[in-house]
């Protein structure tokens, strides 16, 4: 996701326009299926950046999508209040714990979620298989389209506000 110079959170350093752009560029790596490189990209640039949080959160998504859900919910836990998108990391946090098969803990960022989220969709669709998978499925909503099913998949490919 894009970011502020500062992402305009307490206590969060600014982060150079040289490294923003770097941050972008694995963000762009990632939604376009190269999680290997972007997770590599991720790596260095919380090195680099000495942990920044936005750094941390493309860490997170990273190793989400490389398999690694334990890995990616240290990393998304850590940087909770501190990214320019919040909303987003939510939605991060939510599809790991679906990953992990803690389904109670996605819904309860889920539900919350589809309330301030612009593209709702996708969270309508996320909310839609933690329920299934919960034995409570609701009918489906009218929002699920093809897009918003790949997100349970690979949230990556939404990553622009969910």
């Amino acid at each position: 996701p894009s970011m502020a110079r500062g992402n305009g959170k307490p206590d969060v350093p600014e982060l150079s326009d040289t490294m923003l752009e770097l941050i972008d560029r694995a963000w762009e790596a990632l939604e376009h299926g190269d999680a290997d490189d972007a997770g590599v990209e991720a790596e260095e640039l919380t090195r680099e950046t000495q942990g920044h949080p936005e750094a941390r959160f493309l860490l997170g998504a990273a190793l989400l999508d490389l398999g690694d859900p334990e890995g990616a919910l240290k990393e998304l836990h850590t940087v909770e209040g501190k990214v320019s998108d919040p909303e987003l990391q939510r939605y991060y946090v939510a599809s790991t714990l679906f990953e992990l098969a803690r389904f109670e803990e996605a819904e309860a960022i889920l539900r919350p979620l589809r309330e301030v989220e612009e593209d709702r969709a996708a969270v309508e669709f996320a909310l839609a298989e933690v329920l299934e998978h919960l034995g409570r499925a609701e009918a489906p909503p009218r929002l699920a389209t093809a897009e918003a099913r790949t997100v349970m998949r690979s949230p990556t490919t939404v990553r622009r506000p969910i």
